[in-house]
């Protein structure tokens, strides 16, 4: 059952990934809430979402940098993201809807949880 599932997240991924591809020059805007943060702000595709939440004062906890310790491990509830395949996303993060904003790229309007 659980390769089954892992095959339905990963057709959810792939999506996501070529979006990326028209983001061509990183610089596009969208827009993040964070869940009974600050008033929403503006993102840039091009940037990890950390360095974003930091610039605002809202960073979470981190160590890599790099999406591989899962110490900045955030909910996404709405939106979508980019993250490189080399990111190690636990099975039940993926499922769950969890992200590592240290290696996330926003492709759309984003609502997360810290």
């Amino acid at each position: 059952k659980m390769a089954g599932l892992m095959d339905e997240v990963e057709k959810l991924l792939i999506p996501m990934r070529g979006r990326m591809l028209h983001l061509e020059d990183g610089q596009q805007e969208f827009m993040l809430t964070i869940e009974g943060g600050p008033a929403p702000f503006t993102v840039r595709s091009g940037e990890p979402l950390l360095n974003a939440l930091e610039r605002k004062g809202s960073g979470t906890d981190a160590l890599c940098r790099s999406g591989e310790c899962g110490v900045c491990r955030t909910r996404l509830v709405k939106g979508e993201v980019f993250m490189p395949p080399s990111v190690s996303l636990r099975r039940s993060d993926a499922i769950f809807g969890y992200i590592h904003p240290c290696a996330a790229y926003p492709t759309s309007d984003l609502v997360i949880r810290l």
